[in-house]
């Protein structure tokens, strides 16, 4: 029994070395596996996606970008403040802003993670250490993710009947709260200097306040993002205004999904597969395949807009 426990432990191990080693290849023939799943299914609504009568109303679109393109600032902004309070960096916040947006567009390039490795070294040319950008994106990814997890959760009582397919979501609440609590983020940020080897960081007391506004400020984005998602959809289907918590909702529950699905490159087709799923439960299918899809475009451009006002600083 021990014997055939170590030989499955044996092979258990390889399959992660195999997998790390093909992380790439794997991570495109997973999101390939599920643009022919999304293919399949347009194929199949086909008829009733040619037959549907789309209308744009530009006030819309225009409010949506409008709304959009600040939802990039916020966490731009708060990146210069996790910079500044907790990795005691001294770097002007014009700079920082111009260096985030720079960083963020590369995600867009084939890997998915370009953006972290561009940040860590756009601002090592400014004197911050790679050691020191990569603790700020720890911190970053959980303000993010929490925010998202937080506008879903208090979106659930616009959900009416769909909401109880998303109770579960109420116990991650605690969890996340858990990890933002400054002790919590404090020994992670320790654990993570140790495993870069560099446990001389300078140390950081993460107040209860400066935490809570941190969170406050994602939040903010987080609300104002799906604020302008259900503007954009609605410049394409007059979508009744009750409705705006529940799309807020689920473009950021799909977001998340998107980003927590490692092997798929900054959440291709996960993101856009997931709000179509969503999305299709309130609106016709021909407008929740529509609105998924050309979503990516609508948000590439906000980041394209806000990056080139980040150039004019």
């Amino acid at each position: 029994m021990l014997q055939d426990r170590w030989h499955l432990g044996r092979y258990a191990r390889s399959i992660i070395v195999w997998a790390k080693k093909h992380r790439r290849s794997l991570g495109y023939l997973f999101s390939g596996l599920l643009l022919a799943f999304l293919g399949y299914y347009i194929y199949r609504n086909w008829q009733v996606l040619r037959q549907y009568e789309f209308t744009l109303a530009p006030f819309y679109l225009v409010l949506s970008i409008t709304l959009l393109v600040p939802t990039f600032w916020f966490p731009a902004l708060l990146w210069w403040r996790i910079t500044a309070d907790a990795l005691h960096a001294e770097l002007n916040w014009r700079v920082s802003v111009r260096l985030w947006f720079t960083s963020q567009i590369t995600r867009y390039l084939p890997g998915g993670v370009w953006n972290l490795f561009s940040r860590v070294y756009l601002f090592s040319e400014q004197g911050v250490s790679a050691s020191q950008t990569a603790l700020g994106l720890v911190l970053e990814t959980v303000f993010v993710l929490m925010a998202q997890v937080l506008v879903f959760v208090l979106s659930l009582p616009f959900w009416l009947d769909q909401a109880t397919s998303f109770y579960w979501a109420l116990l991650v609440l605690p969890l996340g709260l858990l990890l933002i609590h400054p002790a919590v983020l404090q020994r992670t940020m320790d654990w993570v200097a140790r495993l870069q080897g560099r446990p001389d960081l300078p140390k950081t007391e993460l107040r209860g306040s400066w935490t809570a506004m941190m969170l406050a400020g994602y939040t903010a984005g987080a609300i104002l993002g799906g604020s302008a998602f259900f503007f954009f959809v609605r410049s394409l289907y007059p979508v009744p205004l009750q409705l705006l918590p529940v799309l807020a909702g689920m473009v950021n529950l799909a977001q998340t999904v998107g980003f927590l699905t490692l092997f798929a490159p900054n959440g291709l087709v996960v993101r856009e597969g997931m709000l179509i799923l969503l999305l299709g439960w309130q609106l016709p299918v021909p407008v929740a395949v529509i609105s998924a899809l050309s979503s990516r475009l609508w948000l590439l451009a906000g980041e394209l807009i806000g990056l080139a006002a980040s150039r004019m600083l």
